[in-house]
């Protein structure tokens, strides 16, 4: 059944940030959010994460409201992928994709060998294997990406939200991201819903892109066709022009 957002309004304080939001998530899917800053972008993730409390209308998980999920059920249903952490510890790669357990464990219950294997698959399957024994903090942007990705991927959840996942990111490295999202998304069939500045990566690896303009949802649809240079110029307010290329079209602002 997937996300189901329904009248959907927020504020923080008299500042209404979301008005009148309607979208649904399906599974298997992968979901581009494009918008300014202050469009709303991260307060709508917030608030699919439970982190934030909708003012008005209802959100659905798996038909069911998220407001009668308990916390620990939110955490199994839906991965977070950060933009980026701060750890002041020293701390390997491996200790903290064990990490990603913790909402299936009991209180005081630690992740055994079973933990471990399943983890170690998972680094293999990324191709991130090389990275286990190393300290989360001596990983280059690209390396540590990767690495909360698969966490995300250890919770096993249908469902995995990602706040600019490429932003600090070079060219090369957001193009390697991008790949292995669209990779895991296929062969684990889940649905990622993140925020990205890019309009061309939302056209190149999203299935749909949703664009918000102070709050409001100004279209909905196919990533290729809500992509577009009438789309693009309401969000940014400046021309753009539209490159065709041997690898695709591309928009760039004049």
């Amino acid at each position: 059944m997937g996300i189901e957002i329904k009248n959907l309004n927020f504020s923080y304080g008299k500042k209404q940030v979301l008005k009148n939001i309607n979208l649904n998530f399906e599974k298997g899917k992968i979901y581009g959010l494009l918008g300014l800053n202050g469009s709303g972008k991260t307060t709508l993730l917030k608030l699919v994460l439970n982190l934030l409390k909708e003012d008005q209308g209802m959100i659905f998980l798996e038909g069911r409201a998220k407001k009668d999920y308990r916390e620990e059920e939110i955490s199994k249903n839906i991965a977070y992928v950060p933009q980026s952490i701060t750890i002041t510890y020293d701390i390997s790669v491996m200790d903290f994709l064990m990490m990603g357990f913790n909402p299936f464990l009991k209180l005081f219950e630690k992740p055994n060998r079973e933990h471990e294997e399943i983890a170690e698959d998972y680094l293999r399957q990324v191709q991130i294997s090389h990275l286990r024994e190393k300290n989360l903090n001596s990983l280059s942007g690209g390396e540590l990406q990767m690495v909360l990705i698969t966490r995300a991927l250890i919770q096993n959840t249908d469902f995995i939200v990602m706040d600019e996942p490429v932003s600090n990111l070079d060219l090369k490295n957001q193009r390697y991201i991008m790949d292995k999202i669209r990779e895991v998304s296929r062969k684990y069939n889940k649905t990622m819903i993140m925020s990205l500045h890019d309009p061309n990566l939302i056209r190149k690896y999203c299935d749909r892109a949703i664009l918000l303009k102070q709050g409001e949802i100004i279209g909905e649809g196919i990533a290729v066709e809500s992509i577009n240079r009438k789309n693009l110029r309401e969000i940014y307010d400046m021309p753009f022009e539209k490159i065709e290329t041997t690898n695709g079209t591309n928009y760039v602002a004049l």
